[in-house]
């Protein structure tokens, strides 16, 4: 048996494939109620668990959540994806909780027939807006030199230039090992409105979203939120417009409102 305690009261539950490998010193051990059912919240390093049972004796109960998130942000020649194309792609897998990269890649270009117009010159992608927006971020510079280089790694900056069914491809192989058979583990979508993200990945890249989760992160909501509580975020300016910047901007985001609603709980 494994013991420990809160307070004056010790706490155990068994030893074996249901109880946590780590010494007592590994935990911060948080009481969370006492009304004949008790529960404690035991903090690891790898994984949050709650331990639940009777007065005096206690299980370990591993509460599901999902496996990571699937942060994202695309660049494109219009909102509407059955109209438009994706032009640039930037993505992140972090961990659930502390939101840090396990898998990164910010410099991802299409290629595609918005491409190969924009190589020649050809003004006839997207609205006057949607160009002006991609020429004054650099995009369309971008796009343009990259579109000179063979499929694969472009020759400046470190892009990849491809298809958009090589990035698929890529993004499976990364996905291989997600959980997909527990809807409560399945890696959730991120970022600032990320359900536009997620309408243009469903049409692109349907084999790939079939596994990610049907919720979506969306920091721009979480932002909202914390606001009603009385969060004053920080002067962001305005987005970039390029995949990369915005994308470390919703992860900063989401990461700012963490800190100040973890220093609420400590007050």
């Amino acid at each position: 048996m494994t013991k420990f305690r809160v307070g004056d009261l010790v706490y155990w539950w068994p030893d074996g494939d249901d109880a946590a490998a780590a010494t007592r010193e590994e935990w911060e051990i948080e009481r969370i109620g006492d009304n004949g059912r008790l529960e404690v919240k035991l903090r690891g390093t790898k994984a949050e668990h709650f331990v639940t049972g009777e007065p005096g004796f206690f299980r370990l109960v591993h509460k599901r959540k999902p496996h990571a998130l699937f942060w994202v942000d695309l660049e494109t020649t219009g909102l509407a994806p059955q109209s438009a194309e994706i032009l640039e792609i930037a993505y992140a897998v972090t961990t659930f909780d502390r939101f840090d990269a396990t898998d990164q890649h910010g410099k991802l270009l299409v290629q595609g027939p918005a491409s190969s117009k924009i190589r020649c010159g050809d003004q006839n992608w997207g609205d006057d807006f949607i160009r002006d927006m991609h020429a004054r971020s650099g995009l369309t510079a971008d796009m343009t030199l990259a579109s000179k280089s063979l499929p694969g790694w472009a020759s400046f900056s470190g892009y990849r230039f491809d298809t958009i069914v090589a990035h698929e491809h890529a993004l499976l192989g990364l996905s291989a090992d997600w959980p997909t058979e527990d809807k409560d583990e399945k890696v959730v979508i991120a970022g600032s409105s990320a359900h536009f993200d997620l309408s243009f990945l469903r049409f692109y890249m349907p084999s790939f979203v079939k596994r990610l989760s049907h919720r979506v992160f969306d920091t721009s909501a979480v932002e909202m939120f914390a606001r009603t509580l009385g969060y004053e975020p920080p002067s962001r300016g305005e987005p970039k417009h390029r995949a990369a910047d915005d994308l470390a901007g919703s992860m900063q985001i989401a990461r700012d409102v963490a800190a100040w609603l973890e220093g609420r709980r400590q007050t």
